[in-house]
C-alpha cells in the first residue's frame, strides 16, 4: 500500500475505500485502535468510509454515499 500525503504537510490519507492505510497511521504515530475509537466517536463504520484523512491531528471522514444509504 502506498503512503499518501498531500501538498499540505499535515494531511495524510488513513482510509481509502474502506481499507486502512497502516503506513500512514504509523507515520502519524497512531494505530488502528485510535482509528477505531475516532470512527466510533463520529458514528462511522470502516466499511462505509470512502476516504478518511488526518489533518492537524483531527480525523476527517468522507462516507461512501452508496454504502451509507
Amino acid at each position: 500500500m502506498k503512503l499518501f500525503s498531500s501538498p499540505c504537510a499535515h494531511l495524510m490519507v488513513v482510509i481509502e475505500n474502506g481499507v486502512i492505510n497502516c503506513p500512514s497511521l504509523k507515520a502519524l504515530e497512531h494505530d488502528e485502535e485510535w482509528l477505531d475509537k475516532e470512527l466510533n466517536r463520529l458514528g462511522q463504520k470502516l466499511d462505509e468510509v470512502f476516504l478518511a484523512e488526518v489533518h492537524e491531528q483531527k480525523l476527517w471522514v468522507y462516507p461512501d454515499v452508496k454504502k451509507a444509504s
